[in-house]
């Protein structure tokens, strides 16, 4: 189910795409409708969570509610995502790492990532992301 290379090309383009559309969200360039939103809601299943830099646990409902209603607050954002690695692969699911870095006309913040996916092909970028940790570099 995960492919030859285990599944790190799918992971690496969905953290891609992820980020994609985080970064023109939070930019403001993708327009503030429920349709530019629902690939991103739709990747992600109820029971999602997320830890982030500060170590808070945010659960799905949360984190759509924040990341929608940020739409547009940070004008110029660049997040640039490297480092890509497969750590696990096993039936359905991947775990990946990667390093992400946020720049911003008076900051550049890096953070280092793990995702867990699960191979969904009603997912939009056909993985489900279950569960994302951040750690602040």
């Amino acid at each position: 189910m995960t492919g030859p290379d285990g599944g790190q090309a799918a992971a690496h383009a969905e953290i891609r795409r992820q980020h994609r559309f985080l970064q023109d969200w939070f930019a403001g360039t993708l327009p503030r409708t429920a349709e530019a939103f629902a690939p991103f809601a739709a990747s992600t299943p109820p029971d999602f969570t997320f830890i982030d830099t500060s170590a808070a646990r945010t659960s799905r409902p949360e984190l759509l509610r924040q990341v929608e209603s940020a739409h547009g607050a940070v004008p110029g954002l660049v997040i640039e995502v490297s480092e890509v690695s497969l750590i696990a692969a096993a039936g359905p699911l991947v775990i990946a790492g990667f390093t992400e870095v946020h720049v911003t006309a008076d900051a550049r913040t890096t953070r280092l990532v793990t995702a867990v996916l699960r191979h969904d092909p009603a997912a939009p970028g056909g993985l489900a992301w279950l569960h994302l940790h951040e750690t602040a570099r």
